[in-house]
């Protein structure tokens, strides 16, 4: 059934005008032709709301369950436009002015016996115009604040992607346009995440999500946060198990879980059990027997934790992590020379590493050593002030 019913077989033409202007500061990020572009498609928007107007006032026709703002994408994608637009441009302060005119004429033919699909196709491609702007507008101001120039460059790139769509205005109904949007989302997020910065991080993975909500990464990285930034573990778990309900082959989102259970949770059998699907999926995930041997620790089950942390420095490049690890297991069963020796591998990989610190001082303390365990102690609450049990033993020992 049409959505413009005609009450006349004779058409009716108006003509319409346009006026847009751009104004273009940072060359970095756009050019002249972009800025022409804007101005151009601001005229548009103007000439289209006019021409709807027009047709929403003729006799010639009457509609049936229309808004008006569906007139007006509807007639920006029917107005034909006169000759060529008119450009003109003044240097204003640090940048320029770009002004577009436009002259279009409005035919009441082009709107007899519309089906709802073309409204909707109209419709899509302005909202998809409009997403664009915001979305550069958005990259603008975030390029002024950005401090790094690795987040630099990806603001530029991601910058050409959104230019050179515009330019070109492509409907954004293919699932390789979300698909690539997403994966620029989501790498704006890494960039905060690495930086800290993790409001602008969720906002990023977010964003992500809206683009493609299948986007297990983003659901992880998000897990990630809540969990260890935030606080906020049943959010954490959500997103964790969100992941791999998406994706039944997501290693990663099961080790994270794993994580959180153990961590958190203090749930062990739950943390092997998603441990174990780790394994089943990818035998060779880097720190998969690490974490087993943390909860193998936990469990005061020590010769399994041994092993799996001797597993995990044999099959991969051990890490500070696995000596410190293995200082643990030593400190419980008491053998604290090697104790020692695997934490201060650990400390000289990274002399920054407070639960290293932690755990030598509490080896010290076994070996009656309490002045040094008071001093390491210390060190650890000072490189990691949010170290719960590094305060209490410090409070302890003092």
């Amino acid at each position: 059934m049409p959505l413009f019913l005609s009450t006349s077989a004779f058409a009716e033409r108006h003509q319409v005008e346009g006026n847009g202007s751009y104004f273009l500061i940072n060359n970095e990020l756009e050019d002249e032709a972009l800025a022409k572009e804007r101005a151009k498609y601001e005229a548009l928007q103007i000439a289209s709301e006019q021409a709807a107007i027009f047709v929403d006032t003729s006799p010639e026709l009457y509609f049936d369950q229309l808004t008006f703002s569906e007139l007006h994408s509807y007639a920006a994608s029917v107005i034909k436009v006169q000759g060529l637009p008119q450009f003109t441009s003044s240097i204003r302060g640090n940048g320029t002015m770009y002004y577009c005119h436009l002259v279009a004429v409005v035919d009441t033919n082009d709107f007899k016996h519309t089906s709802i699909e073309s409204i909707q196709k109209s419709c899509r491609q302005r909202e998809e115009r409009n997403r664009l702007i915001r979305e550069m507008d958005e990259l603008k101001h975030k390029y002024a604040r950005a401090y790094s120039e690795i987040e630099k460059q990806n603001i530029r790139f991601r910058m050409k992607q959104l230019r050179d769509k515009f330019m070109r205005n492509e409907p954004n109904t293919s699932s390789t346009y979300n698909t690539a949007m997403a994966k620029l989302a989501y790498n704006d997020g890494l960039d905060y995440d690495n930086n800290k910065d993790y409001s602008n991080a969720i906002e990023c993975y977010q964003k992500a999500l809206s683009y493609d909500p299948r986007y297990v990464k983003a659901y992880n990285n998000l897990g990630i946060i809540y969990e260890d930034v935030l606080m906020d573990y049943e959010k954490a778990r959500e997103c964790f198990e969100t992941a791999v309900q998406i994706d039944p082959a997501y290693d990663y989102g099961y080790c994270n879980l794993g994580i959180l259970y153990n961590d958190v949770y203090h749930d062990y059998a739950k943390a092997m059990e998603n441990y174990n699907r780790v394994l089943l999926l990818n035998p060779g995930f880097p720190g998969i027997n690490r974490y087993i041997a943390r909860t193998y620790l936990a469990m005061e089950q020590y010769d399994d934790a041994l092993s799996n942390v001797q597993k995990e420095m044999s099959n991969n490049k051990p890490k500070k992590y696995d000596y410190c690890l293995l200082g643990e297991i030593y400190l419980a069963t008491g053998e604290y020379d090697r104790a020692m020796e695997a934490l201060e591998k650990a400390i000289r990989m990274d002399n920054d590493f407070a639960e290293a610190y932690l755990y030598r001082g509490l080896t010290y303390e076994q070996m009656g050593n309490n002045s040094q365990a008071l001093q390491d102690i210390g060190k650890a609450k000072e490189l990691d002030p949010n170290n719960e049990k590094a305060r209490q033993h410090y409070d302890r020992l003092k």
